[in-house]
């Protein structure tokens, strides 16, 4: 990420806490990722240097008004428009999604497996995650099977790998070495 990212959503948090509006920030910038997401013209209208200023932060003022957008987050998205970092936005949903997990102790770690796994098994993937890091864990699971067995479990930027694919691919290196 970004220094950008870092610098916007370290400073939206602020607004948040400051005004006690956390819970309504968070609201917006999911759905305005959302709408990014679903509509992407509408991101590129707001990322068009050719589209006034004004025009922009009438769009915003419009939802401020009818209640679609938080007054912080209306604020903070009139910032970007204005400093032309609208380029920036999904950087800075990412970011400020971890910031948020962060002031709230949890963190979502993606676990992937060749199949997928029953909840049982998740629970205690869970389990034993939140020991382990101390946070309140959202699993997002993913299913992959050319791992062919095994798990892969991110955490952050840490990647814990017992995939059986990894290890037939050391035994592979292992028996290439020896002969």
């Amino acid at each position: 990420m970004s220094v950008v990212s870092n610098t916007y959503s370290k400073a939206l948090l602020a607004a948040a806490k400051a005004n006690k509006a956390l819970p309504h920030v968070v609201a917006d910038m999911e759905a305005l990722r959302g709408l990014f997401v679903q509509a992407p013209e509408i991101l590129k209208a707001f990322q068009n240097k050719s589209i006034e200023i004004s025009s922009l932060y009438a769009v915003v003022d419009a939802m401020v008004k009818n209640k679609s957008l938080n007054k912080i987050t209306g604020n903070f998205m009139k910032t970007l428009i204005q400093v032309r970092r609208v380029t920036a936005i999904d950087d800075i949903f990412l970011k400020f999604n971890e910031l948020v997990q962060q002031e709230n102790n949890e963190a979502v770690v993606s676990v992937t497996s060749a199949r997928q796994l029953e909840k049982k098994y998740t629970s205690e993937i869970k389990k034993i995650l939140e020991q382990q890091i101390g946070r309140k864990v959202f699993l997002h699971e993913e299913v992959n099977p050319d791992i062919i067995g095994g798990i892969i479990v991110q955490v952050g930027s840490e990647v814990y790998d017992a995939s059986l694919r990894t290890q037939l691919n050391g035994i592979k290196i292992g028996l290439e070495r020896l002969g």
